[in-house]
């Protein structure tokens, strides 16, 4: 057993070395593109003792999360798995590369920031969020993933980058998941504010830039910060409260 945080893993034992599986990859079938589901060598998922549905990392020039599902007969002996352009992508390797696979523990996800890189206006990405989490809930991802979405009802791919999770690692969005969203023209900080009370959080204001937990936060984006410090000098504040007409961005530390 491994722990994931964000990019790195680390290894408890000698043997994970041995328990991960290196297959070479192959296209995904038509069927599941745009799916999060990774078609392995039938004769791997028996030997490996993996079973249909069983979530693993998959480990290329990237990490990302996948499906387990058996490929066709014709792809057994062959140490295949089959991937779709997105999670090639994801994982920055090409058809005929090796990646390695390993069958890990996900995590509920508490928080997520969704960022949605796919221009869209204000009015049209609010009548979207709830369809992405739709699309999303119960699926396998983690900090820093790209996906493309085909939403019922509108006519363009929306491509969302899995910002911020809480906890990091492996986690699955589900109902009770508190999610923000966040877009690279039209800036929501009030969602983003939401998602982030009770973390660290650094703020970019005109003047100087902060970090500290977030311990409130009013429409006008006056925000209170518990233990804050101003980066540049490091001078300590109990309490600091920011004039919301100076700050420029804001985001979780660490993001």
């Amino acid at each position: 057993m491994f722990n994931i945080t964000g990019d790195n893993m680390i290894f408890r034992k000698k043997q994970d070395d041995e328990a991960l599986i290196s297959l070479k990859v192959k296209k995904a079938f038509k069927q599941d593109i745009g799916r999060p589901i990774v078609r392995i060598d039938p004769d791997i998922i028996k030997t490996r003792r993996l079973n249909v549905g069983d979530i693993v990392l998959l480990v290329g020039r990237k990490m990302i999360p996948g499906i387990v599902m058996p490929s066709h007969p014709t792809d057994s002996g062959k140490n295949l798995v089959r991937l779709s352009k997105n999670f090639r992508k994801n994982l920055k390797i090409d058809v005929g590369e090796e990646i390695r696979i390993k069958k890990v523990e996900v995590s509920k996800a508490q928080k997520v920031i969704l960022t949605v890189t796919t221009p869209v206006e204000p009015s049209v990405l609010d009548r979207l969020k709830d369809q992405i989490l739709n699309l999303l809930e119960e699926k396998p991802v983690i900090e820093g993933q790209e996906i493309d979405l085909v939403l019922p009802n509108y006519s363009h791919l929306v491509n969302v980058i899995v910002s911020y999770t809480k906890p990091k690692g492996i986690v699955q969005i589900d109902k009770t998941t508190k999610a923000g969203f966040d877009h690279i023209i039209h800036k929501d900080p009030i969602s983003l504010l939401e998602v982030w009370m009770g973390e660290d959080i650094v703020v970019y204001t005109i003047g100087e830039v902060f970090e500290g937990k977030l311990a409130g936060f009013d429409p006008q984006l006056n925000i209170f910060l518990e233990d804050a410090r101003i980066i540049d000098d490091d001078i300590v504040h109990k309490v600091l409260i920011i004039n919301g007409a100076n700050v420029i961005s804001i985001r979780a530390k660490g993001v």
